[in-house]
């Protein structure tokens, strides 16, 4: 690091590219060099940015500026010089960015890798909160100014929503009016179940909230300033469906970024579809016109990143066993009549619905059994994670080769539904890979079982929660006891977990 009036050069070409390309003032980009024990002033910035002194020196990349203003903007005085790239093995390096934002009961993470070669390529996970929605509006304020002002991203590639609750969706009609949206991934759950979970949660007809699960496609695509590309559904998984192998494609890499005069690119998802499943057919969201954009994963397959990155989600969704055909029959004009002008009508069928359903349905816990998770890592097993600054402890050491995350939402990992996850993800050793876990429902012991953090055995377990809340009081003792020996970090109306690497092979 550099101490006195002396600026290592990485820091030199940090205050040109900050002069370059932004609108700070001397004054601002001084902030960020100045500490105790070191006399710098605006002269010397000045000079640095016009040329004057040291010329032979090169504005940093946009890159590397923003991962540096992230950094200061999360800790005091970082040293410069760590942003630099490491020693290669491979291909050229990106960076990663995890964030966890502490929006209390609830859940809302995000993604972004940086590239010399591209635009960022930038997801989310979850955005909801059941303590105060202050929390989760000023939450995506801050994702979104980082995406723009930081990583100078435009749009998010990827926004992931595990399931129906408030908790977990309350924010998300904020998130897509501030910023587009190029892929939306949905579990696919047949209409009168999605109506079901509207039930459970007290959503009237007549609340505006009650289109989306009708038609979660046209609500969220209706929403003002929405610029939503494409709707992707995950079916629930059957015991004979297993991951695509994480082998390429693999997109060929510029090592040396970018000409100056070349426009970045944006990166492109890509996926396999298939035909909607059997229940589907009657579906409202397959009904109308100006959903042409909704298309159904197919089953096993994963997102793939045009540049060593996939997403491949999991829809636990099976827990149907008393949904006769008879009971599809008599559901199914009534579900239609949901999506009616008629004010009066949509009440009546609501509550002819409701009726049906508490004929058939006993118990919570029989009627909403699901949860889309969600693995993001880095494709094959040669990529190494350098990390450059992490807010918590995690047990990710320098260069560790096992860093990708597993989001699970409220999903139930207990013993009868276990065996299928791990068979599911188990190819290509990805549960091994995936030492960032964000632990399910909140730390929930109803939704746990005894080892299954030693069976995991993740690197940092990731608790999203209000441990104040009086009602649920996440995490419970015995969940948070079995994770204790893997860094377990709590995410509360305070505190965040973020973390920056570089990602190289």
């Amino acid at each position: 690091m550099a101490s006195g009036y002396s600026l290592s050069d990485f820091e030199i070409r940090l205050i040109k590219a900050m002069r370059t390309y932004t609108r700070m003032n001397l004054q601002q980009i001084l902030a960020y060099f100045t500490r105790p024990g070191r006399d710098i002033n605006h002269r010397l910035i000045a000079q640095i940015a016009a040329g004057h002194w040291r010329s032979d020196l090169s504005p940093a990349s946009v890159a590397e500026m923003a991962s540096f203003l992230r950094a200061m903007a999360q800790t005091a005085f970082p040293d410069a010089d760590t942003f630099q790239r490491p020693p290669q093995s491979g291909g050229p390096p990106f960076r990663l960015h995890l964030d966890w934002w502490p929006v209390g009961q609830g859940l809302f993470a995000s993604g972004a890798i940086e590239r010399t070669a591209s635009k960022p390529l930038t997801w989310i996970y979850d955005c909801g909160t059941s303590s105060s929605q202050s929390l989760v509006k000023d939450a995506i304020a801050q994702f979104a100014n980082r995406q723009k002002a930081v990583l100078g991203a435009e749009v998010i590639q990827l926004a992931v929503l595990s399931h129906f609750d408030k908790d977990h969706i309350s924010g998300f009609v904020d998130l897509i009016g501030s910023l587009p949206i190029r892929t939306l991934l949905l579990p696919y759950v047949a209409a009168w179940r999605r109506i079901l979970f509207a039930l459970d949660q007290g959503v009237a007809a007549d609340d505006p909230l009650f289109a989306f699960f009708v038609d979660p496609a046209s609500y969220l695509r209706g929403v003002p300033d929405a610029d939503i590309g494409e709707i992707v559904f995950v079916q629930s998984g059957g015991p004979d469906d297993i991951a695509a192998p994480d082998d390429g494609p693999e997109a060929p890499e510029d090592p040396d970024g970018p000409e100056p005069t070349r426009e970045l690119a944006e990166p492109k998802l890509k996926y396999e579809t298939s035909w909607p499943p059997q229940d589907a057919q009657d579906d409202p969201i397959l009904q109308v016109e100006e959903n042409t954009s909704v298309r159904f994963l197919r089953p096993g397959a994963r997102i793939l990143a045009p540049f060593y990155w996939e997403f491949l989600p999991y829809n636990d969704a099976e827990f149907a066993p008393k949904a006769t055909p008879q009971f599809l029959a008599e559901i199914t004009p009534l579900i239609s009549q949901l999506k009616g002008d008629d004010a009066k009508k949509r009440k009546a069928a609501l509550a002819s619905l409701k009726k049906k359903y508490e004929e058939v349905f006993d118990t919570p816990e029989e009627r909403n059994l699901i949860s889309l998770f969600l693995y993001s890592g880095p494709v094959g097993r040669r990529a190494r994670l350098f990390p450059l600054w992490q807010s918590h402890p995690t047990g990710l050491d320098s260069a560790t080769s096992a860093f990708s995350q597993m989001h699970t939402g409220d999903g139930t990992l207990d013993e009868d539904r276990y065996p299928a996850f791990a068979t599911f993800y188990a190819r290509s050793q990805r549960l091994e890979r995936a030492t960032v876990f964000q632990v399910m429902h909140h730390g929930a012991e109803s939704n746990w079982h005894p080892g299954i953090a030693a069976k995991l055995s993740p690197s940092t377990s990731i608790f999203s929660s209000n441990p104040a809340h009086k009602k649920y009081k996440h995490p419970h003792a015995p969940v948070l006891r079995d994770f204790w020996p893997h860094f377990p970090i709590q995410i509360d109306k305070e505190n965040g977990f973020h973390l920056v690497g570089f990602v190289a092979r």
